[in-house]
């Protein structure tokens, strides 16, 4: 059987020091811890639980990029043209046998 693999693009806020990650992808996630390491960490298992359960699909998830490379993506925000802060998108990458 040929693996198949696929993104799901997860959106990152952070709402009254709770890091926050969900996707408009995959309805249904929602991911939030007080520290940002956790929460990011976490994401990945939530995606894998939630098709498991709501699709029957067996899938293995990891970020497209790390922890590290997440946080200094942080550091430098993106301004949109109309002067406001962009929310960060991030991809996490899936594979199905």
């Amino acid at each position: 059987m040929r693996t198949k693999i696929a993104t799901i693009e997860v959106t990152y806020e952070l709402r009254d020091g709770l890091h926050v990650f969900y996707s408009t992808d995959l309805p249904g996630l929602l991911v939030a811890n007080r520290d940002p390491k956790t929460a990011y960490n976490d994401v990945s298992s939530a995606i894998e639980l939630l098709l498991k359960l709501d699709d029957g699909i067996t899938v293995t998830v990891a970020p497209a990029a790390s922890f590290e490379e997440f946080r200094r993506q942080l550091k430098a925000p993106r301004i949109a043209e109309s002067g406001m802060l962009e929310t960060q998108s991030r991809t996490f990458v899936l594979q199905t046998a």
